[in-house]
């Protein structure tokens, strides 16, 4: 899950509550280094199931890494949630 920071910006986060959740609601699909929690996860061991979402081109990134992630015991279950596409319009108005 991402938020934004600004209309074109997003920047991914590990939601750990039902708020960091709910912060993350009503995304525009964007393209953000979604792999990034992957260290967090990888370094927490408490973080023992995982929904990742994400546009296409994340999910086939993360897809690459989840048999590690698995197979690595870093996770018991993961979960993924793709969106559509990222529309890479440089201001609102050209979207």
């Amino acid at each position: 899950n991402t938020v934004s920071s600004g209309w074109s910006s997003s920047e991914p986060i590990l939601a750990r509550t039902p708020q960091d959740v709910l912060r993350g609601r009503g995304v525009k699909p964007a393209l953000a280094p979604s792999l990034r929690v992957l260290d967090e996860i990888r370094d927490d061991p408490s973080v023992r199931k995982l929904l990742f979402c994400g546009v296409g081109c994340a999910v086939q990134a993360f897809r690459s890494v989840q048999g590690q992630l698995l197979d690595g015991g870093y996770l018991d279950d993961v979960y993924v949630l793709g969106t559509n596409c990222a529309d890479n319009s440089p201001t609102a108005e050209a979207a």
